[in-house]
């Protein structure tokens, strides 16, 4: 209890004086987090499809070193 309200006593008074200081410049902060929240649904989609694209080649070249495995063992088997 004691921690909540001395969290609150120093960070209202912080949030409210930060409030006042940026009142005049409040369309060009949200014009810059329009800007950005563009910039991550652009990056964001990007990320996903990069780690697909990655995820099924390594799975596709392990599949393949399997087989090559595969092959040696049964044309070679291991000694006895």
């Amino acid at each position: 209890m004691v921690a909540d309200a001395s969290a609150a006593l120093f960070g209202v008074p912080l949030a409210f004086g930060l409030g006042c200081v940026f009142t005049d410049q409040f369309k060009a902060i949200m014009a810059d987090v329009r800007r950005v929240e563009r910039w991550l649904g652009v990056a964001g989609p990007l990320a996903i499809t990069a780690m697909l694209v990655v995820g099924v080649w390594r799975w596709h070249r392990r599949v393949e070193t399997e087989r090559v495995d595969q092959d040696r063992t049964e044309v070679h088997p291991p000694p006895p």
